[in-house]
Parts: structure tokens; C-alpha cells; sequence
């Protein structure tokens, strides 16, 4: 099946090798076909997200994870500078603090307390936009003004309210796990940055931020909701890496190209050792994390505690056992999906293939790892900047028959959507949902680069270890 003396020598050892070629994974990944799967665990994570935000209310600053959560009185104080912000660009300031003291009055006998953030972010913007609205509206009908002061006041009223979103944004409550995917943004742009810099340490120091640093916050801020959320995002990454794969595997094994449908079929036929990888491992550190509890619980029982610290080698035995577990699913996951797509594997034997790859050749995973990394971080650029320039583009050809804020506007942009009135508005939220699917097309080439490179990595690793060909791939019964 592969080559026996592993040599790259052979042209069938060189083409197995030459598999985790940059130049190739990086364009392959823009494979439109695989764009539909990556984009729907994009809007998936979203969701996931959102709903744990829904569960947990927490307040963090702008600061993320890493800074204290904010208390009462920051809130209050935050609060206050929104306020503020609004009662400067409303037509009637001293009509907005009434509102704002019957609002307090009426949460107060409800049993709220001092009013902070119970009057909602969106309360408050609506409040300015039809506080800016009444304002225009005034300054339209003002017939002592020239059209010179009428454009100066219309000017002053719009950056007013720009002014007021623009700081209700900056202080607004961010919630648990939009504050750990500002965290991450921030991690990756920091990879990114240093790897660029041929800074070997800081590019360390960065990957681990990413991978353990932000999540081990977010655990410390909430373990039960991190764990069901991360989990999920894991289990659901594994699915759409499945397909994803099997997309990757099919072309590179076979030439074969299929479709986001065919993809997507195989994934769902073995949705449930998909979505299975990450949990199975976690599963199996929980169970071998029982006797070391219990034996760690006896230690207070009297009587029975001489048993137990008899038997307590036991208890560090199966620790010990359950961070070797821990640590090599968590380097193999990446393998986990390919194993299903490649193999056919069911959930026992795509777990114990990836760790057995880990497990064989430990310091080549290592340097597959960089390489993945590395390529990612590429990828991430050239895309990202592609976007950017598409975006700079379409602004640019949009204010060509137009005033220059208008498109920024309806993209949601500078004041965006809330700046808009009347049907301008609307029109408004339909380009921003356009252009937030725009954006979402960046998180969806870099999960379908990543796992392009993961069975490329797959199959080398596989090759490396067993001496299994590339084209030795499981047929889809």
C-alpha cells in the first residue's frame, strides 16, 4: 500500500510528502463548493454564542476576560456617560431627564434598584434616534435659517447622534462569550503579528494565549456555561470538519470533486460520531477522574481514611492517566474528523487513529502543528486583505454618484443603520445583513483552510506512520 522504505526518492513518497504543501492548501480552501458548509457553522457559532449570552449575564468592559468584571458602580457610571452622550444630541434634554427619572422611579418601586443598564442599550438609541429625528425635523422647519446654517446645524445634529452611538457602543455591557470572541479576535491578529515578525517567542506566547489562555478566562468566569458552549462549538466544528474533509480527501485521493451536498450528506449519515469527537474524550477524563474524587472524598471520612490514603497511589495513578488522555485528545482533535472522513471510522476508531498518529511521531505532529498554524495565519492575511480591499472598492464606487457617508451608512458603518431614518432605515438593515454575511465569509475560509489542512495532515501523518498511500481511502458505502 505505500512505500516500504519510506524514502522520498519514489514519485508516490514525494507526492505523499509534497501533501502539506502551502502553495496548494491555501487556494484549495476557496473552493466555493465547501463555502455553504464552512459559512453554516460560522451563523451555528454565532448562534451558539448568543444563547449563551442569553443565559449568562455578565459585565465585562471592552477590556475582555483578562480584566475584572465590571461592578454596580462602573455600570452606573457608564451609564451615566451614555446617558449623557444622548441628552446632548436630543431635541429636548430636559423632556429626556424626565424620562429618564420616571424610568428610575418606576424600576426602583419594581424592586430594581439605582437604574444602570435596565434601561437597554437599544431603549437608548432609540431614544437618540428620534431624539435627532424631532431635532431635524425642528431645524427643517426653522424658517430664520439660511441654507448655509440650515446644512451647519443638520451637520452638527447627525455627528451629535453619531457621537452618542458611538460612545453607548464603547460602554455598553459586554456579555460572557462575546467579550472571549473579542478575546480570540484579539489572540489570532496577535499570532498573526508575530509570526510576521519572525518572532519565534511571541509567536509562542500568542498561540498559547489563543488555545489556552482566553478559553481557561472564560472558564474561571463561568464553568458550567463555558464548558456546555465550548463543547457545543467543538461538536459542531467536528460535523462541518467532517464534511468539509471528506470534500478535501475525495479530491485529493481521487480527484473526485464533490458537491456541498454530498459533503454535507456524508457528515449527516454519521452525525452522531461527529458530533461525538470532542465529547468522547471528555467523557473518558471524566470517568477516570471518579476514583481519585472518591478517594480524595473519603480522606474526610472517619475510619475510612486510613483506607484511603492506603490506596491514595491509585487516585494519582488514574489522575496522571487522565491528564496523558487530556493532553493527547487535545492535540489529536484535528485528526479526529479526517479519520472519519478518510477512514470511514466509526467514533472509537477515529479517536484511537488520531492518537495513535500523535502517539507514533509526536515531534512531526509538532511540526505539522506550526506548519498548520503558520499556513493559517497566511491564509488569514490574504483573505482578510482581499476583503478589506473589496470593501474600500465598494465604498469607493458607491460615493462616486452619492454623498461619501451615504453607502458607509447603509453598510452599517459610522454610525451605520442608527443613523438612518424613515425607509433608509430599512433599506439599511437589509445592506447590513448583506454585509454582515460579507464578513462571515472570512471565518468560513478559515475553517474550510483548516480543514484542508487537516487532512493533509492526515494523510502524511498517516503515510509517515503506517506507510499508507494517499489513495487508500475508504468508499462511502
Amino acid at each position: 500500500m505505500g512505500c516500504p522504505t519510506r524514502s522520498t526518492s519514489s514519485p508516490r513518497c514525494a507526492s505523499a510528502t509534497r501533501l502539506f504543501s502551502l502553495f496548494d492548501a491555501v487556494p484549495a480552501a476557496l473552493n466555493p463548493s465547501r463555502f455553504p458548509i464552512a459559512l453554516m457553522f460560522v451563523f451555528i457559532v454565532m448562534g451558539i454564542f448568543t444563547i449563551g449570552d442569553g443565559f449568562t449575564q455578565r459585565d465585562f468592559t471592552t477590556r475582555g476576560l483578562h480584566a475584572p468584571e465590571r461592578t454596580p458602580s462602573d455600570a452606573r457610571i457608564a451609564a451615566m456617560r451614555a446617558q449623557a452622550a444622548v441628552r446632548e444630541a436630543v431635541a429636548d434634554p430636559v423632556a429626556f431627564d424626565g424620562m429618564l427619572q420616571l424610568l428610575a422611579a418606576d424600576q426602583q418601586q419594581a424592586g430594581d434598584g439605582v437604574l444602570t443598564w435596565n434601561l437597554s442599550i437599544e431603549a437608548l438609541r432609540e431614544i437618540a434616534r428620534d431624539g435627532v429625528a424631532t431635532r431635524l425635523d425642528e431645524i427643517a422647519a426653522d424658517a430664520t435659517l439660511d441654507d448655509a446654517a440650515r446644512a451647519r446645524a443638520t451637520t452638527g445634529a447627525n455627528k451629535a447622534l453619531a457621537r452618542a452611538l458611538a460612545t453607548i457602543e464603547e460602554v455598553r455591557p459586554r456579555r460572557l462569550f462575546e467579550s472571549f470572541a473579542q478575546d480570540e479576535k484579539r489572540a489570532a491578529s496577535q499570532v498573526i503579528m508575530e509570526l510576521f515578525a519572525l518572532d519565534f517567542d511571541g509567536f509562542l506566547v500568542a498561540i498559547s494565549q489563543a488555545v489556552a489562555g482566553t478559553p481557561a478566562a472564560l472558564w474561571r468566569a463561568d464553568p458550567v456555561a463555558a464548558s456546555l458552549v465550548l463543547l457545543a462549538v467543538l461538536a459542531c466544528a467536528c460535523f462541518a470538519m467532517a464534511a468539509l474533509s471528506r470534500m478535501s480527501a475525495s479530491e485529493l485521493a481521487r480527484g473526485i470533486k464533490l458537491s456541498a451536498r454530498e459533503g454535507a450528506w456524508f457528515a449527516r449519515d454519521r452525525s452522531m460520531r461527529c458530533l461525538m469527537l470532542p465529547l468522547a474524550p471528555v467523557a473518558l477524563v471524566a470517568v477516570l477522574l471518579v476514583i481519585p474524587a472518591v478517594l480524595s472524598a473519603l480522606l474526610w471520612v472517619p475510619g475510612v481514611d486510613m483506607l484511603s490514603a492506603v490506596l491514595f497511589p491509585a487516585a494519582l495513578l488514574f489522575s496522571l492517566l487522565a491528564c496523558v488522555v487530556a493532553v493527547v485528545a487535545s492535540l489529536a482533535l484535528l485528526l479526529m474528523p479526517p479519520a472519519v472522513a478518510v477512514e470511514d471510522a466509526d467514533l472509537a476508531d477515529a479517536v484511537t487513529r488520531a492518537a495513535s498518529l500523535v502517539i507514533a511521531r509526536p515531534m512531526d505532529w509538532f511540526l505539522v502543528l506550526l506548519i498548520t498554524i503558520a499556513a493559517i495565519s497566511i491564509g488569514s492575511v490574504l483573505v482578510g486583505v482581499g476583503l478589506e480591499w473589496s470593501e474600500s472598492l465598494l465604498l469607493g464606487s458607491g460615493s462616486l454618484f452619492s454623498k461619501p457617508t451615504t453607502l458607509p451608512a447603509s453598510m452599517g458603518l459610522d454610525g451605520g443603520v442608527d443613523t438612518l431614518f424613515s425607509t433608509q432605515r430599512y433599506a439599511g438593515l437589509i445592506v447590513s445583513a448583506w454585509f454582515t454575511l460579507f464578513h462571515a465569509l472570512f471565518g468560513a475560509y478559515v475553517l474550510s483552510l483548516l480543514s484542508e489542512l487537516a487532512t493533509r495532515a492526515y494523510f502524511l501523518m498517516r503515510f509517515r506512520v503506517e506507510g499508507e498511500d494517499v489513495s487508500s481511502m475508504a468508499l462511502s458505502e
